[in-house]
C-alpha cells in the first residue's frame, strides 16, 4: 500500500500514552470506582468457589480484567487524540475513525425495504444547525438515490461524491462532524451461490478468506439495539484543537470525538432501547446520511482471538 502512495504510521504506546500517576489518574477518570466494585464482583460470584485458594485467585483475575477494560478506554481515547491532533497539523479535512472489522459503504435506500423509518422518534427542541429543515432532509433523501452501487472505479470514491455535489451540498457544508449508523453482519455464512454472485469476473481469491463476500447477514438498518453506536467522521479543519484535546475528560466517547458529533445530532429514538439499560442514544436515522459502516462479526474463532476482557458468547 505505501508503493501506491498511501503514508502508513505505525504508532507505539510511547508516542501517545502517559505514564505513571498521569494514566493511573485517567484510568480511574474512565471507569468510576463503583462500577469497577461491579465488574469484579460480577465476575467473581459468577465463579465463585469454596476453596479460599481458588477464591482469591478469580477475584485476581477479575481485577485484571477490569485493569485490561480501564487500559483499553485510556488508549482509545489518547490516540484517537494523537491522530486528530496530527492530521489538523497536516492540514486535512474529513478523518474517520473505525477497527479493522469495520468498512465504510454508500448508503443507498434499500432496494427491498429493509430500513428502519423512526416514526416515532423524538426530535429535541433545540435544533441550532438545522438538521431538521425539511428542505436539507429531501436534498439529502434525493442524494441517497444517486450514489453509487460500490466502491471502486472512476468517480466511486466519498471524495469523489463529494467533490461532485459541491462544496454548497448538505451535509458537506453544514456539519463538521457525521456520526454515521452502523449495520452489523453477523456469523451466518452466506451461500456460496449468493457470495459468487457478488464477485467480480476473474476475481482470484478464495471467497472465504473475505469477511466482507462471506458474511452478507444482516440486521435491519436504522435499528440501534442491533447494530449500536455510530461511528463519527469529523472535518478537524473546521474543529478547534481544544474540542479535539477534550476526547480524554470524562465522559467523552471515541464514537462522537467532539461535543459537535452529538449536539448535530437532535434526535432521541423512542421506539428505539438503549445498550445495557441505558436511555436510548441520540441517533443519526438511516435515511438522513449518504454514509454509513458496516461491521463485521465474522467467525467466532477470529472474534475471540483478539485479547479484550469485554468478548464472550453471551
Amino acid at each position: 500500500w505505501r508503493e501506491m502512495g498511501m503514508r502508513i504510521d505505525v504508532l507505539s504506546d510511547a508516542d501517545f500514552m502517559p505514564e505513571g500517576e498521569e494514566l493511573k489518574e485517567k484510568m480511574s477518570r474512565h471507569l468510576p470506582k463503583k462500577m469497577l466494585e461491579k465488574r469484579g464482583e460480577r465476575k467473581f460470584e459468577k465463579n465463585r468457589k469454596k476453596n479460599k485458594k481458588e477464591d482469591a485467585k478469580l477475584l485476581a483475575e477479575a481485577k485484571e480484567d477490569v485493569r485490561i477494560f480501564q487500559m483499553h478506554r485510556v488508549r482509545q481515547r489518547e490516540f484517537l487524540q494523537k491522530c486528530l491532533i496530527d492530521f489538523k497539523k497536516r492540514g486535512y479535512t474529513w478523518t474517520i475513525s473505525i477497527d479493522t472489522d469495520e468498512y465504510i459503504a454508500f448508503n443507498r435506500p434499500d432496494k427491498n425495504g429493509n430500513e428502519h423509518a423512526y416514526t416515532s422518534a423524538e426530535a429535541e427542541n433545540r435544533d441550532p444547525f438545522g438538521i431538521l429543515d425539511e428542505d436539507r432532509l429531501k436534498s439529502i433523501a434525493d442524494a441517497r438515490h444517486k450514489l453509487p452501487l460500490k466502491f471502486g472505479g472512476r468517480g466511486q470514491t466519498v471524495a469523489d461524491i463529494i467533490i461532485s455535489m459541491g462544496p454548497n451540498a448538505a451535509p458537506w457544508n453544514d456539519e463538521l462532524c457525521m456520526t454515521l449508523p452502523r449495520l452489523f453482519f453477523g456469523s451466518v455464512e452466506s451461500e456460496r451461490k449468493e457470495i459468487n454472485s457478488q464477485y467480480p469476473p476473474n476475481f482470484n481469491i478464495d471467497e472465504k478468506s473475505l469477511d466482507t463476500m462471506r458474511y452478507r447477514t444482516h440486521a435491519t438498518k436504522g435499528i440501534f439495539q442491533h447494530n449500536l453506536y455510530g461511528k463519527s467522521m469529523v472535518d478537524v479543519s473546521r474543529v478547534a484543537r481544544s474540542q479535539i484535546k477534550a476526547l480524554t475528560k470524562p465522559k467523552s466517547s471515541v464514537h462522537w470525538p467532539v461535543k459537535y458529533c452529538k449536539r448535530a445530532r437532535p434526535f432521541r429514538a423512542g421506539d428505539n432501547k438503549g445498550y445495557a439499560g441505558k436511555k436510548p442514544p441520540k441517533i443519526t436515522p438511516i435515511s438522513a446520511t449518504l454514509l454509513r459502516i458496516h461491521h463485521y462479526l465474522g467467525s467466532w474463532e477470529s472474534y475471540n482471538a483478539r485479547d479484550d476482557p469485554r468478548r464472550s458468547k453471551e
